[in-house]
């Protein structure tokens, strides 16, 4: 009972969020982008989450658990792609001053290709939350018992609930409140593994003693892992694949909600330093779970057992009460990529395909607009379900595997010209259909034919074929229409142009962001220390301090910030009202 008492008031929070967030939401850009008035920390904060999902807990702990360190790859990969963004990308993608990912393809490819992305984004951003979806139910059933469908449809509902009441302030609210659950609790869990284990030196005499010296190490010989999976030919590949995802066009939406170019950069810093902190702690207890827990994995009635490596961590590490905040912290990584997929899909359906549909849309009310927003945010996230209800009644290979399959013969094939078209500016708007479209046909040709490929060689066939068929379009770019050279020349002159917010947008709401927010804080805070009274051991109590602590040290200071920064915001209001009477 206490371990659903704390599920269940979590969710309830998570609900208010969304109810308290909704007055914010007086326009379709505050529904969709937060108004373009989000802090740097929210926004930042909103970018971590939505990188970091269930599958670390699922799909990336298995791979850990089989094969050690090699999962800090990707991480660290990311956490690079981060930095690159905070360098000079995330200015200019907030600089295009647009509110989904397909009008930033309009400005550079045109109409057509617009609408062929627009169709097609919707279709995989819910396949991708599907696969969250069902990538938490394989925690959820492993640590607590629940059945893989209930736990489906319960989180999926309550994600529609607050997703569709607070729109992206909502998403990028409880994200950044789920950051704070994922932090110390991850902190907590690796540090009583290697407590455990002996210290970091007795977790090497551990690998060492069990024979997984050669399994663990961070780049497998070409025989060890079948598919040659781990080698570095196939971290290469992976690395590849996530820095094109990742610095290309189609990561633009992240920065659109954000006050202008330099708090996006600043965004993308603190979610690069979130990234790289974490890509180390989290791949300890998976990593621990093999060495202490691997009989227990090995009963455990899934198609992949190591999935649930940080499932069983949690359970043989954490004392009463505490298990149930684990579990919370991963409904907090699903649904932060759910909801984050929900949101940036309803606004390609009312902006992008709406409009085009039925012209007359566009003239309707804002208000009208925001309650269709809700609508359609409803409506993507019941589909999300029933697409997740059927990869757990269907499943037949892990988590892990479907991300990278997906990845590789769906998304990378969409995200090549995306990064070739953001620095390569005489091709003409016609070359990323060309790019796809020849991607697939040869992906297709290879799948006819009953070809086998790895991972690695899907990567580099598909970005090969791709790369060389947007460069082959590059001497058609003289014959280009002069509307369209007009079209190209301005997406490039808008990205460069900075943006002046006061100009732009107006005035911001900072006080309210830190003071609602640490408010919230505070009270999972208060919360957490009700687990003070649970009859556990001294150390059990001090893990539940460390973890309310954590949480209300951080909520206290938002609310004393945010007063402070209202302060400043009066003062700016008084002194500008003088200046007009004068």
């Amino acid at each position: 009972m206490i371990d659903y008492t704390v599920i269940v008031v979590y969710l309830l929070l998570m609900i208010a969020v969304g109810v308290v967030f909704k007055r914010f939401n007086t326009s379709d850009a505050d529904y969709f982008k937060s108004g373009c008035k989000g802090s740097w920390w929210l926004v930042g904060g909103s970018i971590f989450m939505a990188a970091f999902s269930a599958w670390t807990f699922t799909g990336a702990a298995g791979l850990a658990y089989e094969a050690g360190w090699t999962v800090t790859t990707i991480y660290l990969a990311n956490t690079l792609f981060l930095f690159v963004n905070f360098l000079f990308l995330a200015a200019w993608f907030r600089q295009l001053r647009v509110t989904t990912t397909p009008e930033v393809i309009a400005m550079r490819f045109g109409i057509k290709t617009r609408d062929f992305y627009a169709w097609t984004g919707v279709i995989f951003a819910i396949i991708y939350s599907a696969l969250f979806l069902y990538g938490l139910s394989i925690f959820s059933s492993a640590v607590l018992g629940f059945n893989i469908q209930h736990t489906i449809i319960f989180l999926g509902i309550i994600v529609i609930i607050y997703c569709s009441l607070g729109g992206s302030w909502g998403v990028m609210a409880t994200d950044f409140l789920q950051t704070l659950i994922i932090f110390p609790m991850t902190i907590l869990l690796a540090a009583i593994a290697l407590w455990k284990l002996g210290g970091i030196e007795g977790m090497f005499v551990s690998i060492d003693a069990m024979g997984l010296k050669e399994e663990y190490a961070l780049v497998k010989s070409p025989g060890l892992f079948e598919h040659s999976q781990f080698t570095i030919i196939w971290i290469i590949a992976l690395v590849f694949k996530n820095g094109i995802s990742n610095l290309s066009l189609g990561s633009a939406v992240r920065f659109f909600g954000a006050k202008d170019g330099r708090e996006a950069r600043k965004a993308s810093l603190f979610a690069c330093i979130l990234m790289g902190f974490g890509a180390i702690i989290w791949i300890i207890p998976p990593i621990a779970c093999r060495l202490l827990y691997a009989d227990q994995i090995a009963g455990i009635d899934l198609a992949k057992p190591a999935e649930a490596a940080y499932a069983v961590a949690t359970m043989n590490m954490l004392p009463a009460g505490m298990s149930a905040l684990m579990v919370v912290a991963m409904f907090t990584a699903t649904m932060s990529s759910m909801d984050t997929g929900i949101n940036r899909n309803a606004a390609i359906v009312v902006t992008d395909i709406m409009p085009r549909l039925f012209p007359a849309f566009s003239k309707r009310s804002p208000k009208s607009v925001v309650r269709f927003s809700m609508l359609v945010s409803a409506i993507l996230g019941v589909f999300i379900i029933i697409l997740a209800l059927y990869l757990s009644m269907a499943d037949s290979k892990g988590i892990f595997e479907y991300m990278i399959d997906f990845g590789a013969m769906l998304n990378l094939p969409m995200a090549v010209p995306l990064i070739l078209g953001l620095f390569i500016k005489r091709a003409p708007g016609w070359s990323a259909i060309v790019s796809i479209l020849c991607t697939f046909t040869v992906a297709l040709s290879i799948i006819s034919l009953g070809i086998e490929l790895n991972f690695q060689q899907k990567i580099f066939i598909n970005f090969s074929v791709g790369a060389v068929a947007f460069m082959a379009t590059i001497p058609f770019w003289p014959r280009s229409s002069p509307e369209n050279k007009e079209r190209i020349r301005g997406f490039y002159e808008r990205m460069h142009t900075p943006v002046d917010f006061a100009t732009e947008v107006g005035e911001g709401n900072d006080s309210k962001q830190l003071i609602i927010l640490g408010t919230f804080a505070s009270i999972m805070g208060g919360f957490v220390c009700l687990l003070l009274l649970i009859p556990n051991e001294l150390s059990g109590r001090l893990m539940v301090l460390f973890v309310a602590g954590f949480m209300l040290l951080i909520g206290l200071s938002m609310i004393f910030a945010g007063r402070r920064v209202e302060v400043r915001e009066k003062l700016s209001m008084t002194e500008n009202e003088s200046k007009s009477n004068d």
